[in-house]
């Protein structure tokens, strides 16, 4: 349900497709850490794609290490 909103406010003339979505919730990471505080929501067609789904969360942590959060609000 979230992914088709996001889809058709992202979406350009279905000339452009999200192919995932990820957000991150910044009171869960001060919190819990990294554990639970993004949601990565993936186009249908990619479900099930072992690699992509490795792929996303390398680049999920990639952005939890590297970049600062707080400049993100």
């Amino acid at each position: 349900m979230m992914y088709k909103f996001f889809s058709k406010l992202l979406t350009k003339r279905w000339s452009k497709i999200p192919l995932f979505i990820v957000t991150f919730n910044y009171n869960a990471y001060l919190k819990n850490g990294k554990k639970n505080s993004c949601l990565a929501k993936i186009h249908p067609l990619l479900i099930g794609d072992k690699e992509v789904e490795r792929m996303i969360n390398q680049l999920i942590d990639y952005i939890r290490d590297v970049k600062d959060l707080e400049e993100l609000l």
